[in-house]
């Protein structure tokens, strides 16, 4: 199997829709239940992290919202698996290219998420008051330093502003090997090669990082994100791929997806092994995309292709940045002030803070991230901000 034997079936397939018959599968190859998914992960990471905040009021629910390095590894797997598909739509293929794209699209908006973070910080959240949010207070400045320019996975042992980043860091560094990789995976016996890669990668990482993984760079991602790199190809017309999409029929993907998050949620908690969870769930989350991206009519991908799921999807990784400061502003002035038990404050700070988050994480997407998905150059973007009309549209092609 050649790069010509996966990579030709791929453009052809992803310069249309992948399927269909789906209603809700949007034209030039987006699976818009992969929108749902991140949808998903970062409405669970939010609700945890109110949990943190609010705490949980009894410990099965406790226990149900502290799983959010499996919120991660779906993310890392979505990544994979979407730049996979990507790539195979690029007319340029060069290095720079790739990661000039990637640095543009996730870096403006992550800046901009922690600068929303240090105005907070120097203005209504700046003292600890014993929630989650005092790993990112009083603020320290070589631990913004190291934020900005989105190390902080390498150098983790400092105070950031804002406790969520450290992932960006983690997803940010494994791009400058994704097209290398790529290029192995569309070779001949390339995929198992590539796994092979990163099997080995993940086995030295956890040298520097066995004992704290989750204040650098958790090993696990690294395999997850070429694991969904390879079952971005099995959507190929090739031999492989065919026999591969046969074994998972929709519901075996459905159930393979379910009976690995439950595992994974069980080494988390019964053995206290997030890298075996991690992994387990990333191979399950990987086996469910491959078995929906040619079942357009199947219930599973109609449920997680939802619009409201799907639109929560296309700003979910805004909601993702600057959901943590706005909890910890939501519960600190709105919810503490107000001296209820255990369950009720939990309660309201959940009705309040869901909202309130997912409301201005749109707002911050109109203005800090849609702009850098429509528009390739300043040009572009400052053009958006002078119309601002501009920013609830999308771009035409030939402005990109």
């Amino acid at each position: 199997m050649s790069y010509e034997d996966i990579a030709s079936p791929l453009e052809a397939t992803a310069a249309h829709e992948f399927t269909s018959g789906s209603d809700a599968s949007g034209a030039h190859g987006r699976l818009f239940y992969l929108d749902s998914l991140r949808a998903l992960a970062a409405v669970y990471v939010m609700i945890g992290h109110i949990a943190l905040t609010a705490y949980a009021p009894r410990e099965p629910l406790q226990v149900l919202l502290e799983f959010g390095d499996l919120s991660v590894a779906l993310f890392i797997v979505v990544s994979g698996f979407s730049l996979g598909i990507a790539a195979t739509r690029s007319r340029d293929r060069r290095y720079r290219t790739f990661i000039r794209r990637r640095a543009w699209r996730i870096i403006p908006p992550y800046w901009a998420a922690l600068v929303l973070s240090l105005v907070l910080i120097e203005t209504v959240i700046p003292h600890a008051t014993g929630t989650v949010w005092d790993s990112s207070v009083p603020l320290s400045r070589p631990g913004t330093g190291i934020a900005f320019v989105i190390i902080q996975d390498i150098l983790p042992n400092h105070r950031f502003p804002d406790y969520v980043v450290w992932s960006i860091a983690v997803e940010w560094h494994l791009y400058f090997f994704f097209p290398l990789l790529s290029w192995f995976a569309w070779r001949q016996r390339g995929r198992t090669l590539v796994l092979i890669i990163a099997a080995i990668a993940t086995a030295l990482l956890t040298i520097p990082w066995k004992d704290n993984s989750y204040s650098g760079f958790p090993p696990q991602f690294a395999f997850l994100f070429v694991v969904g790199l390879v079952a971005s190809t099995f959507i190929a017309s090739d031999g492989v791929s065919v026999r591969v999409r046969r074994l998972l029929h929709p519901a075996i993907g459905t159930g393979l997806g379910i009976g690995c998050l439950v595992l994974g949620a069980f080494f988390d908690t019964k053995w206290a092994n997030d890298f075996a969870g991690d992994v387990v769930f990333g191979i399950g989350a990987a086996a469910l995309i491959i078995a929906y991206s040619q079942a357009p009519n199947f219930r599973g991908r109609r449920m997680l292709e939802w619009r409201p799921l799907v639109w929560l999807g296309f700003f979910s990784y805004s909601l993702y940045l600057i959901h943590a400061p706005l909890i910890q502003v939501t519960w600190q002035y709105a919810v503490n002030p107000l001296h209820l038990g255990t369950t009720a404050a939990f309660l309201l700070t959940m009705i309040l803070g869901v909202p309130v988050g997912i409301a201005a994480a749109f707002i911050f997407h109109l203005i800090c991230e849609r702009p850098f998905i429509n528009y390739r150059s300043w040009n572009g973007v400052l053009a958006a901000y002078r119309h601002p009309r501009r920013l609830l549209t999308t771009a035409d092609r030939s402005q990109r």
